[in-house]
């Protein structure tokens, strides 16, 4: 009865699976993809959903046989009696190989394929670059992979070949996908990762010979040992196969050996099992502080399958498309030092050192020198595919790897969200952190700094000047696309509060009719060029506020305050230049200072600045705003600022052209802020740029030396900390792609220069607050905005429905160009509106993706198999609610799923 009922079930599936084709091309394009050979369909094929019913394994040539039911299925030459196939039990005395060296991590050395090969003369010397790839992509040792294609093939050694140059990749494509999906399919479920509570399957793994006998494998065996046995399986009767394995002259291990005599096939020192997930505070997401990316659900490292281990996100803005990605910035999780697997353009891995790499794919603009530090730009989000693949939308595709194996992601922290694995790729799975849960496909704000933060701190400057040292230093040359932070093309906004203390800075009041007059002073910011126009800088002169800017080859206009701030007090800056005509404004705590006709044209950091060589050769820092000190050196009576700054805010807008009272908070992001430094970074040798803007982040090193020691983190603080909007599910999130409204831009107006200002419109920048670790504080006060002239109103903010991920499968080695969607530009993140209620889920819909498909009548089926055993998705099976999961819950799945 219960082999009835399994050709029954074999039969309403397939029946099923008949309209697959058609589904799947009706189905909505949605933002998926890795590595690997491209694939239209991410549901399940005939062959895998068959095999699933047998108890199969989900691979791609090689057919495994539940032996508990001795049921076999046509995936091979079919036995001649179905349900009397002969069972070989295979056992093997010592294992082919340890998972550890199995895998390419730090076991294989500083090992080169193409040297190898070339060495020896191989004629498999020209496919060095496909053998790295698919090692690379698969995790596979290559000394293992090169020994198999040895034996198999004779192809290291072999003199010439007899088929074509694109046979021998796909052959070495399938080998190598073929070798990791059954070693990481056999280590979750029978191995050394398989989970504690997890029950053993009652049925072991098992390959299908030429001759239709079925060896059974054991279990108990390394993951890697049986992965190359099911390899060594294919095309060969019961009668050759031990030879594969026996010590002979042309088994396994003898290859191996000969070809790799310093490798110890069963080292053990190479753990791929950690004792525990990294660090709770070890990864922050892998975009910039500030901002909001939409998250996948976890799933597989070989793109769409439901392969185990879950270990690779997408993570994605929404905005742009593939032939116009958007100027968003992927990040460093943590600090590392930097590789390019295979020399790929857009692929990058950074160790973490302690075993843990994280791998990012699809990006442009790649990071390339120095290890990285934590929120480091490594490279923008677009659709490459330089190692093979597909993508339908600009991501990131991030991955874990211990020890050169990918891992699962479940229990993993990112930014303090811990990460929950599903039951299906992409669409299931969640993030939790502090009570708060977030399904797949929500928007997740990276507030890293906030939830680990060493307590609300500010910068203590000594005024040291000298060594490049006592300075914060923001790079505005960064990689290809230059800095946020660097403003001056249009209108700009720069704020931030100050404290000093009396006698500290010695500098003369400054006369502001002499040129280069806000040098004179113990410099706060500067933004010079060494003998050169296009700039701008800040000083403390006399105990009041000096600032200057000097055109390119249009004049210069120095604004000198009359307040007193080296009086030991809490003072809020306030600076402005209009682009359009030079306008320049002073505010200090509110109050207007000085304005004035300032230089006109652009004064940001030219794209293609040569410094002059007047400081002991090329001045280098001339690409950098360098915060509380003198930055070229080259003259030792221009003096730096001793104090404290904290709150130091960038907007590309005109904030304030009336008198207002100072802010009584941190400073927010939003849509005109492009850098934003809170100073609360301790202990870190980093100030982060949590602005969140596209094109960012523009973090600020800090350059620490003198006597004492400075820039320090200080508990003197203005006031407390800014509110944290809270992550939640994007309710404009849709299974299709929609092209993005375009943002308003900052209109510009240029009016008179008039000292009165006039009443205009109120911003009031206060997101929602976060459940977070950090104390709620009250409320920004509104701020005011008068036109003296007229200041660009804020953009204003665009819902953008936010695409969802589509399955990636696995790498191909020439992957045809995608087609460039029209360009549309790219969303800013901003506060996220309050969840909606999810719809209740259809009785059949067991994987709660909203749908009915394929994967429900797969789960189905596993559940009535007993090899799901997932609670909740077994409750859910028993659709009819007789108390059991048999056939008739399969059929009525299937029905539902035919729209019957």
């Amino acid at each position: 009865m219960r082999r009835t009922a399994r050709v029954l079930l074999m039969a309403l599936v397939l029946v099923a699976l008949s309209y697959e084709g058609a589904r799947v091309e009706s189905a909505a394009p949605e933002f998926r993809g890795a590595g690997g050979s491209a694939s239209p369909s991410g549901a399940p094929s005939l062959l895998s959903l068959s095999r699933a019913i047998a108890g199969f394994s989900d691979l791609r040539w090689l057919p495994w046989a539940n032996l508990d039911s001795q049921l076999w299925l046509p995936v091979a030459p079919a036995p001649g009696n179905l349900w009397r196939t002969p069972v070989y039990h295979l056992e093997i005395d010592t294992p082919l190989v340890s998972d550890g060296q199995f895998v390419w991590g730090p076991n294989v050395g500083d090992f080169d394929i193409g040297k190898f090969l070339e060495a020896r003369a191989s004629p498999l010397a020209a496919f060095a670059p496909d053998i790295e790839l698919w090692a690379t992509y698969s995790s596979l040792n290559p000394k293992v992979l090169l020994a198999i294609l040895e034996l198999q093939y004779g192809w290291v050694s072999g003199p010439s070949y007899s088929i074509s140059e694109d046979e021998i990749r796909a052959t070495i494509e399938d080998t190598a996908m073929g070798l990791a999906s059954t070693f990481y399919e056999h280590l979750e479920k029978w191995g050394a990762r398989r989970p504690a509570f997890a029950p053993v399957p009652s049925y072991g793994p098992s390959v299908l010979l030429q001759d239709g006998v079925i060896a059974s494998l054991d279990p108990a065996q390394s993951s890697g040992t049986v992965a190359l046995l099911a390899a060594l399986a294919e095309n060969i009767s019961s009668l050759g196969y031990a030879s594969k394995f026996a010590v002979a002259t042309r088994d396994f291990r003898t290859i191996f050996g000969a070809m790799f005599p310093e490798s110890d096939l069963l080292d053990t020192s190479n753990q791929i099992v950690p004792s525990d997930t990294p660090p709770d505070a070890m990864f922050q997401l892998p975009y910039p502080l500030g901002a909001e990316w939409v998250a996948s659900g976890p799933h597989s490292w070989n793109g769409g399958s439901s392969q185990p281990p879950f270990s690779s996100i997408d993570f994605f803005t929404g905005g742009g498309s593939c032939g116009a990605p958007p100027n968003q910035y992927v990040v460093a999780a943590a600090y590392g030092s930097v590789s390019r697997p295979s020399g790929y353009s857009c692929w990058l891995e950074i160790d973490h050192g302690g075993g843990w790499v994280t791998s990012y794919y699809h990006l442009q603009n790649l990071y390339s020198g120095a290890p990285v530090g934590r929120d480091t730009k490594v490279g923008t989000i677009a659709c490459e595919i330089c190692a093979g693949g597909f993508s339908t939308g600009p991501h990131v595709h991030f991955s874990l790897k211990y020890n050169g194996a990918y891992m699962s992601l479940e229990g993993v922290k990112l930014s303090g969200w811990t990460v929950h694995v599903g039951s299906v790729p992409y669409n299931s799975g969640s993030y939790e952190r502090d009570g708060t849960v977030l399904p797949a496909y929500s928007r997740i704000l990276n507030d890293y700094q906030t939830y680990y933060s060493g307590g609300l701190t500010s910068l203590r400057f000594y005024g040291y000047g000298a060594d490049d040292v006592d300075r914060l230093k923001i790079r505005l040359t960064d990689l290809t696309l230059g800095a946020p932070a660097d403003v001056g093309q249009t209108d700009f906004t720069i704020e931030w509060w100050m404290r000093a203390l009396p006698g500290e800075n010695n500098t003369p009041f400054a006369i502001c009719a002499v040129s280069g007059a806000w040098r004179s002073g113990n410099i706060i910011l500067d933004r010079d060029r060494a003998g050169q126009g296009r700039d701008y800088g800040v000083s403390l002169a006399g105990g009041s506020l000096v600032f200057g800017v000097q055109g390119d080859g249009t004049g210069e206009l120095n604004l000198c305050g009359n307040t007193t701030l080296d009086d030991g007090e809490w003072h809020h800056i306030a600076l402005q230049r209009r682009a359009s005509d030079g306008w320049m404004w002073m505010y200090v705590d509110g109050e207007l200072q000085a304005q004035g006709d300032g230089p006109d044209g652009d004064i940001s950091y030219p794209e293609d600045a040569v410094p002059l060589e007047l400081c002991s050769g090329p001045c280098t820092n001339d690409g950098f705003l360098v915060v509380g000190a003198e930055k070229h050196g080259i003259d030792p009576s221009l003096r730096s600022f001793s104090g404290w700054l904290d709150e130091l805010r960038i907007s590309n807008l005109l904030r304030y052209s009336a008198e207002f009272a100072p802010p009584s908070q941190a400073f927010s992001t939003d849509l005109a802020t492009v850098a934003l430094y809170h100073f609360d970074d301790s202990p870190a040798n980093t100030a982060y740029d949590t602005s969140g803007t596209a094109g960012g982040p523009s973090n600020a090193s800090r350059r620490i030396g003198g006597s004492p020691e400075g820039p320090s983190w200080s508990a003197e603080i203005p006031f407390g900390p800014s509110p944290t909007p809270t992550p939640t599910l994007d309710p404009n999130i849709t299974p299709t792609v929609t092209e993005t409204p375009s943002p308003t831009q900052p209109s510009t107006s240029t009016p008179s220069p008039s000292p009165t200002p006039s009443p205009t419109t109120t911003h009031t920048p206060t997101p929602t607050p976060s459940q977070t670790s950090a104390p709620s504080p009250s409320p920004e006060p509104t701020l005011t905005f008068t036109p003296s002239p007229s200041p660009s109103p804020l953009p204003t903010e665009t819902p953008t429905p936010t695409p969802v991920p589509t399955d990636t499968p696995a790498p191909s080695a020439t992957p045809a160009p995608t087609e460039a969607p029209v360009p549309t530009n790219t969303p800013v993140p901003s506060a996220t509106p309050a969840p909606t209620s999810a719809p209740t889920p259809q009785p059949t819909d067991l994987n709660m993706d909203g749908r009915i498909d394929v994967l429900d009548v797969q789960l189905a089926v596993n559940v009535f198999l007993g090899t799901e055993t997932d609670p909740e998705i077994v409750a859910r099976a028993d659709v009819n609610s007789d108390g059991s999961v048999d056939v008739l819950d399969v059929q009525i799945v299937v029905n539902e799923f035919l729209g019957g």
